[in-house]
């Protein structure tokens, strides 16, 4: 639905008689929708995102969004959790009064997954003639060996984290 489209009468009539009472908010997905298809991991990670905001509702947590943490492990090392929504939001500046919103998450430019994009771009711009650089050419496989793999910014900064884990353990 695009955000400024009546919700249709059925829909809200099984939101009407819900319980808990809850609001709606209408989101256009526009180049979400249009993506590439879903890796196995994406799969796997869309599930227990699902999963964990049943759980949330479920046990009447409202006002959370469900988020897993340890993507960059295996499987079993995921950690469902449920983070308040109150504590991503600030206090900004929109067209002369103050609004609640959520605050922008900037790029790091100090990490890992950035110093070796930064690193590469030059040889990953698709205006220049020669060989593709991409990681995955072709359509998503599932049952390949690449088929687990992690986005590589996830990959890289994970990496990174467990270097200062490491360098803080040593020097406490």
């Amino acid at each position: 639905l695009e955000p400024d489209q009546e919700i249709p009468g059925p829909v809200k009539e099984i939101f009407r008689r819900s319980e808990p009472d809850f609001k709606i908010q209408t989101h256009f997905y526009g180049y979400d929708g249009r993506g590439c298809d879903p890796t196995a991991f994406d799969c796997h990670y869309t599930y227990n995102l699902g999963m964990t905001a049943f759980h949330l509702m479920a046990h009447g947590k409202t006002g959370q969004m469900a988020a897993i943490k340890n993507l960059e492990q295996p499987f079993e090392n995921w950690e469902p959790i449920g983070i308040p929504i109150a504590r991503l939001m600030h206090l900004e500046e929109r067209k002369g009064r103050l609004e609640l919103v959520m605050e922008k998450s900037l790029v790091d430019l100090s990490s890992n997954a950035f110093r070796v994009f930064k690193g590469m771009r030059e040889k990953w711009l698709a205006a220049k003639p020669g060989a593709d650089h991409f990681r995955k050419p072709g359509p998503v496989r599932c049952d390949s060996r690449s088929a687990e793999d992690r986005p590589i910014t996830l990959t890289l900064n994970a990496i990174d984290m467990r270097t200062k884990k490491r360098s803080n353990d040593q020097n406490p």
